[in-house]
């Protein structure tokens, strides 16, 4: 009989310690999870602020075709984009 008392406790010590890896577990999947979706929201806001780069220089480049922007830091890549297209086009007729 002196044997179920040890039992009983060495069964309580292990439930005790399978409560105890359960709680931390569950926090540190609640964190990784929150860790993820921020990941996640940042990547996509990276995305949006690149096509909006992409937008604006594409705006800026009509405005500078059709004369309404003239800006002498902004003609290098102007000029630049404007080989790009002539090298792109030559590419694309051979």
């Amino acid at each position: 009989m002196a044997e179920e008392p040890r039992n009983q406790i060495n069964s309580e010590k292990l439930i005790g310690a399978l409560r105890s890896v359960l709680t931390k577990g569950r926090s540190e999947v609640k964190r990784v999870g929150s860790q993820s979706k921020n990941q996640l929201s940042i990547r996509s806001l990276k995305k949006d602020r690149s096509k909006m780069y992409e937008k604006l220089g594409k705006e800026v480049e009509q405005l500078m075709l059709s004369g309404d922007i003239i800006h002498p830091g902004l003609q290098r890549g102007f000029d630049r984009l404007q080989l790009l297209h002539e090298e792109i086009a030559k590419e694309e007729k051979e």
